[in-house]
Parts: structure tokens; C-alpha cells; sequence
């Protein structure tokens, strides 16, 4: 059964887990919390939400997965929004994080996710993001991927297809571990007017058959023995 369900469970709690196996997890926290284990059981249900209010941030220590998606939301206006060394997993649907400019991740440690679809907001906060998957970037209802410094990185043989606008105050890093094929492409519009846009690859295309559109006064883009493309 759901766990919040149509309306959000309030809490006022340092450490949660929430688990409604194949129901819907819907949490909203007055405080700085951390997402812990219980036991053997994890953090999980067909759609997880959990969000924070006031300056109170998100550590995920356990694994939080959602089938149809995740969502964290950080009120955290400074320092950390949502970090920790947990995985935030969503294999079949999307991970939305974002913060009121706390950073997403660190410029340390990188958030982990496993998923296909990544929806990343820091503000003016840093992102710092990695995902073991191939991963499309896209918009959350009105909401774009933006930070002050947005940085997502792909491991192993996987690409990033950026079908939303993803805009960086300073900078934007997008790294591909694809070592073949396509490894960074998609329609959408990669910003960083004041900044500098960084792309690189493990051999796979960044624009491939189609330029890579960006929006930029600095570029750095290698793909190693693959094609580089971009307007």
C-alpha cells in the first residue's frame, strides 16, 4: 500500500526508510535527514518522493529505487542539498534531484544514480552526478537541468543524449565512458554563456551524425579517435 499516497507523510526525523514494495512513497521532512536501511530492507516503491523544507539537506546512505521514478527534493539554500554514498536507482523511469542551491553532490564525491532518464537542478548550486547507465537528460515539467557547475559523468561503455537544455554558470562537464558509437548527442541545448562547456568521451561520437548544439563563449570537446560535431 502507499506510504503517503494523493498527499505527503510529514516527518520531523534525522534518519527515514521507507519502503511500500510495489506502492507509492511520498515523504516530506522539516529537517536535515538521512535515508537509511532498515535491517535487510531498503528504500523502494513504484514512485519514491521524499523532500526536505527550510535549509535541510538529503544523505542517502542506502539505495533508493523507484520503477517509475525518484524524486528528491533538498530545501537546502547551502552546503550539501543531497549527497552520500548511496545509489539513487530508477532502471525503468526517471530520477529527478534538486535542491534551492545546495549542491548536488560534491566536487569531492560524485552522487551515484542508475537510471535512463536523469533530471538534475542545483540552482546556483554544484552538480557533481555519475550514472552506471546509459542516460538521456530531460526536463521535469518546467523544470531544466541547471547549476553553477553542472558535471555528469557515465561509466562504462554509456552514453548521454541530452534532449533537455542544460545550462552551467561556470561550467558544464558532460564525460562519456562510451568506447564506440554515439556518445554524447541529442537535440537539446548544452549552456554555459559566461563559462566553459567541457565534453569528452572514451572514443565514442560526441554529435555524431548531428551536431551537438551549444550555447557557449568556451568549448573543450575530445573524443578521442571518435568524430566531434557541434554548432
Amino acid at each position: 500500500g502507499d506510504i503517503g499516497g494523493a498527499s505527503a507523510l510529514k516527518l520531523s526525523t534525522a534518519n527515514v526508510s521507507a519502503n511500500a514494495g510495489t506502492g507509492v512513497v511520498y515523504l516530506t521532512d522539516n529537517t536535515a535527514v538521512a535515508v537509511v536501511v532498515n535491517g535487510t530492507t531498503h528504500n523502494a516503491g513504484s514512485t519514491y518522493t521524499l523532500a526536505t523544507t527550510g535549509n535541510s539537506g538529503i544523505t542517502v546512505t542506502d539505495s533508493i529505487t523507484g520503477t517509475t521514478s525518484v524524486t528528491l527534493n533538498s530545501g537546502a539554500t547551502s552546503g550539501v542539498g543531497i549527497g552520500g554514498g548511496g545509489t539513487v536507482t530508477s532502471s525503468a523511469g526517471t530520477v529527478i534531484l534538486s535542491s534551492a542551491n545546495g549542491s548536488i553532490g560534491t566536487g569531492g564525491t560524485a552522487l551515484a544514480v542508475s537510471t535512463g532518464k536523469l533530471n538534475v537542478n542545483a540552482g546556483t548550486g554544484l552538480a557533481n552526478v555519475t550514472d552506471d547507465s546509459a542516460v538521456t537528460l530531460v526536463a521535469s515539467g518546467t523544470t531544466h537541468n541547471a547549476a553553477g557547475i553542472y558535471t555528469l559523468t557515465t561509466t562504462g561503455n554509456n552514453g548521454i543524449t541530452v534532449t533537455d537544455s542544460v545550462t552551467g554558470g561556470t561550467s558544464v562537464t558532460l564525460k562519456s565512458g562510451a568506447t564506440s558509437g554515439t556518445a554524447i548527442s541529442g537535440a537539446g541545448t548544452i549552456t554555459s554563456t559566461m563559462g566553459t562547456v567541457f565534453l569528452t568521451s572514451q572514443n565514442g561520437d560526441i554529435g555524431g551524425a548531428s551536431a551537438l548544439n551549444l550555447s557557449t563563449a568556451n568549448v573543450s570537446a575530445n573524443a578521442g579517435t571518435g568524430v566531434v560535431y557541434l554548432t
